[in-house]
């Protein structure tokens, strides 16, 4: 639409009737006002990567653990609230997220979103038996919509009935809203939207996609131009020996706007929990294990077993086995307790937190 100042009509006192200007109505931007902390919404190895208003990116090839990703990021949201202590959110962590969660999935069947689900209440230390259960959480199934017009007509519906109020929106296939990932005219009316919605709403957009057979590039034209609106743009790679995999920035298209270059975070299944988990690879800790400990359990936080194992494992960068024996020995000496608590099953859960004048 090309605008033209004298074709604004003049109001009956002969000031311009701005309601015609096509701008009216856009929030300015008041460049006096601080970026605030309190703009972040999610955490990667505690490097801040999505923020409100933002869009991040993760690409990968077929089954590589996007759909476990997704999982992952939605429990860490959710255990920001305060509702939930998560087992393992894969090293994400949800920060300032008032609001509830948006999960869209266009790839799985019915069948396969009801063993995700099972998996994000495990993460979320819950045992929820219906999708409508979890608060805050609200997932949606595209694949019951075969035209890609219809799946694209129902996530605005949903964005725009449910996007204020609300903090993140996942979308586990953002390839299959489209019709053709190559058409300029329709990738470019999509980002746009996106765009648009995530800064209408406040919200955080975490979209996924598939790559092209032969590189890392991000699909299509589609790829391209998400990747140039995105914060944040990761890879997940899957290691062909050990078969651990990584969310890693460190590809040709990874970025993370005002972070360092490259992210890291490495994960793999783990069949006693039954997902994908966090996984430590040896290194050297900036934190000595009594500090990594008082980290863990600041401000009188208590947390299970499980949890205190995956936080050992990342703060200190030791393995499974190694961050068992450092629990045992902090108890021993006195730097951390146990407590049970009486549960509504009558069964006694086990609880963690640092020794009385410890803190």
């Amino acid at each position: 639409m090309n605008y033209n100042p004298e074709e604004i009509k003049a109001s009956a006192n002969g000031q311009a009737d701005v309601s015609q200007d096509p701008m009216y109505g856009v929030k300015p931007i008041d460049f006096n006002t601080p970026i605030l902390t309190d703009h972040i919404v999610l955490k990667l190895a505690e490097t801040p990567i999505g923020r409100k208003g933002g869009i991040i990116i993760a690409s990968a090839k077929a089954g590589v653990g996007k759909s476990n990703m997704s999982e992952a990021i939605a429990a860490a949201l959710l255990s920001a609230k305060n509702e939930y202590q998560t087992t393992d959110t894969m090293g994400f962590e949800g920060v300032n997220v008032p609001g509830h969660i948006i999960h869209l999935d266009t790839e799985r069947s019915d069948s396969d979103s009801a063993i995700g689900y099972h998996r994000l209440s495990r993460r979320l230390v819950h045992d929820f038996h219906d999708m409508d259960t979890i608060p805050y959480y609200n997932y949606y199934n595209l694949t019951r919509y075969h035209k890609n017009t219809e799946r694209l007509n129902y996530l605005k519906e949903i964005v725009d009935n449910q996007g204020e109020g609300c903090s993140c929106v996942i979308i586990d296939g953002v390839g299959d809203i489209c019709t053709d990932p190559n058409d300029a005219q329709e990738v470019s009316e999509l980002v746009g939207w996106l765009v648009a919605a995530a800064n209408e709403y406040q919200l955080l957009f975490v979209l996924t996609l598939h790559e092209n057979p032969r590189d890392t590039k991000s699909r299509g034209h589609l790829g391209s131009e998400l990747w140039r609106k995105a914060e944040a743009s990761f890879h997940i790679e899957k290691d062909k020996k050990t078969g651990v995999k990584s969310i890693t920035t460190n590809y040709e298209y990874g970025k993370v706007r005002g972070a360092r270059d490259v992210i890291s975070q490495s994960f793999d299944w783990s069949d006693e929990d039954g997902f994908n988990m966090f996984v430590a690879i040896e290194g050297v800790s900036s934190m000595d294990i009594d500090e990594c400990f008082r980290e863990a359990l600041k401000n009188g936080k208590t947390i299970i077993y499980t949890q205190l194992v995956r936080s050992i494992e990342m703060l200190a960068n030791v393995r499974n086995r190694k961050a068992k024996q450092e629990i045992k020995l902090a108890i021993d000496n006195g730097l951390v307790c146990k407590f049970q608590e009486d549960t509504d099953s009558n069964s006694k859960r086990v609880w963690y937190k640092l020794s009385p004048g410890n803190e």
